[in-house]
């Protein structure tokens, strides 16, 4: 459904008037979850403040306000990692299921014997993506989690305003107003190595500028 805003920015009197905020909020007094060795890591810190006031008293003002916005945590996060002996492609534990598993040749269909691949088998990339992956223990069941792992996330964002206001005379106004804003954070990420790995991050600039001028032509 189509939704409409209407933002005002607000302007300058003839006192000169500011304000201040800060928000602080640490981890440390946070629960630990049940799976993970420690509480996880997070600071939230975001502080600004406004000011405004006259340039000359009747007739032109100005305004500004600054907006920053810090924060960083640990996501934890379960996952399924290799054991030492699925690394080298030694997949027998699958045959001692429920439902036994069998891993086929994909070049001649038939059942890899004992359900290993050859070492000489395993994709070089597959190689070098287990040497991001620790080592897990064997899970209780096959689809059980074995490892906890954990991604850095953090938002470093601020935003400024700037206003100037000017009445002109009784029939005329301008203002015009500027808004500079940083976007730097980490959004998401994807797989399941740890660290930064397949992280995906945003970091832009934006700018606006808006003016308005107001004449009343022929006052009631």
């Amino acid at each position: 459904q189509p939704t409409q805003v209407i933002a005002a920015s607000k302007s300058g009197t003839n006192g000169l008037h500011g304000s201040l905020f800060e928000f602080y909020r640490s981890g440390g007094m946070g629960a630990r979850r049940w799976e993970a060795a420690n509480r996880e890591s997070f600071v939230r810190h975001q502080f600004g403040g406004t000011v405004g006031g006259p340039i000359k008293r009747d007739k032109m003002f100005f305004f500004g306000s600054a907006d920053v916005f810090r924060h960083t945590s640990n996501l934890v996060l379960n996952a399924r990692y290799p054991t030492a002996a699925e690394r080298t492609g030694n997949l027998s534990s699958l045959l001692n299921t429920a439902t036994p598993i069998r891993i086929n040749d994909p070049l001649t269909g038939q059942p890899f014997p004992g359900n290993v691949i050859p070492f000489s088998r395993i994709s070089p990339v597959a190689a070098q993506l287990f040497q991001l992956i620790p080592e897990a223990p064997q899970p209780a069941r096959l689809t059980d989690f074995n490892a906890v792992y954990v991604k850095p996330q953090f938002d470093n964002s601020e935003k400024y305003d700037g206003r100037f206001d000017y009445n002109i005379n009784e029939q005329n106004r301008f203002f015009a107003r500027a808004t500079v804003a940083r976007l730097d954070q980490a959004s998401r990420y994807s797989g399941d190595v740890p660290g930064t790995h397949g992280s995906s991050t945003k970091k832009q600039w934006n700018q606006t500028v808006a003016t308005n001028f107001t004449s009343v032509l022929n006052p009631s």
